[in-house]
């Protein structure tokens, strides 16, 4: 006899009559932009859920491209001994200005400099542009975590960030002995970013595309979670 299959329809367990799924019916509300929803919103749906769409930021390229210029080429001359990388969005304003150039990211990073992950979705976005990562805190996630965790004590880091960074990262490896220079890899701003400014982030996005997901308004949005018509509303910080 053949094998039968135990997944049914939507991912609902065992395709059992009457079988609910965790979230059923359930409308979530996800504050992300439409390329960086659709991996969440994918988990969701198989849970049963509705996912709808409020974006509220993006991001675009670094105004001062001169300087993130000047710091991607000492990084490729092999000035840093640690590449320090907070968030997967680093990692595609780095790619996109290694393409520039017509390389690849890792083949612009010397084998020399070592490359730090604040966590789990930085390091996937590394790995997936082909980088090998030296270092990922083990304990904490975050700017505090990776300086309490740094290994690398006295030396040269370059540390690509967002505008609207704290300087806590940088801060924490100065005070472990790190000479850090950072740099504006991108910024962060309202939905939506200029259309000739904005970094795509679909080489990083795995989904299948984010058009089937309702982008609710602002005001639709607020009606809707005011008449109670939304179970939850997500916000993630992937790093």
């Amino acid at each position: 006899m053949g094998q039968v299959n135990r997944q049914g329809p939507e991912g609902n367990p065992a395709g059992l009559p009457g079988a609910r799924r965790p979230l059923e019916g359930a409308r979530i509300l996800i504050t992300r932009n439409p390329d960086r929803a659709e991996t969440l919103a994918a988990e969701l749906r198989l849970a049963g859920a509705e996912p709808l769409l409020l974006p509220l930021t993006d991001v675009e390229r670094a105004r001062d491209q001169d300087a993130l210029d000047d710091a991607f080429d000492a990084l490729g001359a092999g000035r840093f001994a640690w590449l320090v990388v907070s968030s997967a969005t680093t990692v595609l304003a780095l790619a996109e200005t290694a393409a520039a150039r017509t390389v690849a990211l890792s083949g612009w990073i010397p084998q020399s400099t070592r490359v730090a992950a604040v966590g789990p979705a930085t390091l996937d976005a590394l790995q997936s542009a082909g980088i090998t990562v030296h270092f990922v805190p083990k304990q904490g996630h975050s700017a505090a975590g990776l300086a309490a965790e740094w290994p690398g004590g006295p030396c040269d880091v370059l540390l690509p960030q967002a505008d609207i960074a704290a300087p806590a990262l940088a801060r924490g490896l100065e005070a472990k002995g790190a000479r850090v220079r950072t740099v504006v890899a991108y910024h962060t701003v309202d939905y939506p970013a200029a259309r000739d400014r904005r970094l795509a982030s679909s080489a990083m996005n795995t989904g299948a595309g984010s058009g089937s997901l309702p982008v609710l308004t602002p005001d639709a949005a607020k009606g809707a979670v005011a008449s109670g018509g939304v179970a939850a509303v997500v916000s993630l910080i992937h790093i």
